[in-house]
């Protein structure tokens, strides 16, 4: 079994202990805020109002390449029946 180290070797008094014990207490305080403020931040990110568009956004960009593709293949068939647009390998 490792030794672990003495956190609280400044511990010479009661005054000690009180100031450690306050120090503790804020150091509660703002980890409680600190989580807090991710929670808001994530009910942020996943709100349906934003969460959707950004969703669909990532999702539409490689659809809307693909139809871009298509046109132009389309436009190129219009323009010429006999000669088709080559293929990307």
């Amino acid at each position: 079994m490792k030794n672990k180290p003495i956190r609280y070797k400044h511990i010479k008094s009661y005054k000690d202990i009180q100031d450690e014990l306050v120090h503790l207490g804020y150091m509660s305080r703002i980890h409680k805020k600190e989580l807090e403020i991710h929670s808001i931040q994530l009910k942020h990110d996943l709100h349906p109002a934003r969460l959707i568009p950004s969703l669909l956004a990532d999702w539409a960009t490689p659809m809307m390449y693909e139809m871009r593709d298509k046109m132009l293949d389309l436009a190129l068939i219009m323009i010429n029946p006999y000669r088709h647009r080559p293929s990307k390998k």
